[in-house]
């Protein structure tokens, strides 16, 4: 495996939250598995470990490194709190409007 984590950013519906999912490789295998999942909530950001990848260690320096990376690219997502969220959108106008960043778009597209 090329790199030792990934990072992928959702719009939780059920949260009502931006998120980032760390996933870290298995060792000795071509996969990975979630980590821990990063937000940022009314009261600062939180990270959330699983207690089923606690055996796959990491570096204090790597996991500090690959918590600023979530960090980094989930602080451009402008609804990552859930605050404020208009009415009257479905669970997918929902999961749209959480993954809004602050360059204009979603899930790669303008908007307008």
């Amino acid at each position: 495996m090329s790199q030792p984590f990934s990072i992928q950013i959702l719009g939780n519906v059920e949260t009502c939250r931006t998120e980032a999912e760390i996933y870290i490789a298995v060792p000795d295998q071509d996969a990975q598995e979630l980590w821990a999942i990063l937000y940022e909530s009314r009261d600062g950001w939180r990270v959330n470990f699983f207690v089923d990848s606690a055996s796959r260690e990491l570096p204090l320096e790597a996991a500090h490194a690959v918590l600023r990376a979530a960090q980094e690219r989930l602080s451009h997502y402008v609804h990552r709190r859930g605050d404020k969220v208009p009415t009257g959108l479905t669970k997918a106008g929902l999961s749209f409007w959480l993954m809004e960043r602050d360059d204009g778009t979603a899930m790669g597209e303008a908007l307008k």
